[in-house]
């Protein structure tokens, strides 16, 4: 009997952690790092000879199961893409739960030009389960950018899944970044955080890596309190730069989208005077809005100095 043949070949799986957490993990774990993550490999089960559920992979098994490191790495990935494929749904879909379409199934592009929410989509399996590991396989990537028509912006929004839109489509990187960070502290448990970095798929090249993101830039903030202040809070997308409720008064005429601020991270517009004075927290305009709203400031200014001179 053949133990690796026989028992182990078909039970193993590939996923994909931050490689951070390596340090986390039993000595010896086989893995293959990738940027500021890393390839993992499982085997599903129960392990008789090591007396405990199966976990990942370590030199130390694959030395007892008499296989190569190589070998083990290619069945594991055969048996991911064989045993759990993975599918490209619409990000709306994901929010309702529906993992019943997949656009992979077929050649035809997906529309476009939509709205941002409507032009991203998730990279996962049926059972959105380690559904990440997919960014690292060409041939899936190659298929989604085909669809899209471009390269890719990946966004690794947790071990299970990662969104995907086209790279002359959607938001910048930056705001990219910020969603995703926002989210890993947010919405994910610890150990379904994978990464706050985003990643960019180059059709023509077939490489994958992390994209270049600009650090924001220094600007003029719109109130006395503090971006520290506002994590503190409770609300930790730095795409919002926070403003008490004094300030949000001063600011409500101003033509500039207005914020209540959530200790759980949630945000929702204010139109009146009487949202504002019944919301006992933090306010907040987003970043680009104020941008936005001093680039105005100060082309209002230079034109008065024109006419004056």
């Amino acid at each position: 009997m053949n133990l690796y043949t026989d028992d182990i070949k078909e039970r193993l799986f590939v996923e994909v952690y931050n490689a951070k957490k390596l340090e986390e993990l039993p000595k010896n774990v086989l893995y293959e790092c990738r940027e500021d993550l890393a390839l993992v490999y499982r085997l599903s089960g129960y392990d008789a000879d090591f007396k405990r559920d199966c976990d990942l992979v370590t030199e130390e098994q694959i030395e007892h199961w008499g296989v190569d490191a190589d070998t083990l790495k290619s069945d594991a990935w055969t048996n991911t893409m064989v045993k759990r494929p993975p599918i490209m749904i619409d990000l709306l879909d994901v929010c309702r739960a529906d993992f019943g379409r997949n656009h992979l199934e077929n050649d035809n592009p997906v529309s476009l030009g939509i709205s941002p929410l409507l032009d991203m989509f998730v990279i996962t399996n049926r059972m959105n389960d380690n559904g990440a590991i997919y960014m690292f396989d060409d041939e899936t990537m190659q298929k989604v950018a085909n669809k899209m028509g471009g390269n890719l912006i990946i966004m690794p929004s947790s071990v299970h899944e990662s969104i995907v839109y086209c790279e002359e489509h959607g938001m910048d990187i930056r705001k990219a970044k910020d969603l995703v960070n926002s989210v890993n502290q947010t919405k994910l448990r610890e150990e379904e955080i994978l990464s706050g970095e985003i990643y960019r798929y180059d059709k023509d090249s077939h490489t994958l890596s992390k994209a270049q993101v600009p650090e924001h830039e220094e600007i003029l903030m719109p109130d006395k309190i503090s971006m520290e202040e506002m994590h503190t809070y409770g609300y930790v997308w730095d795409g919002m730069l926070p403003l008490t409720k004094e300030r949000a008064m001063e600011l409500l005429d101003a033509d500039v989208p207005l914020f209540k601020l959530y200790e759980d991270g949630a945000d929702a517009m204010l139109d009146t005077k009487e949202d504002i004075l019944s919301h006992d927290g933090l306010f907040g305009v987003e970043r680009d809005s104020w941008i936005n709203y001093l680039e105005s400031q100060s082309q209002n200014e230079t034109n008065g100095m024109t006419q004056e001179m």
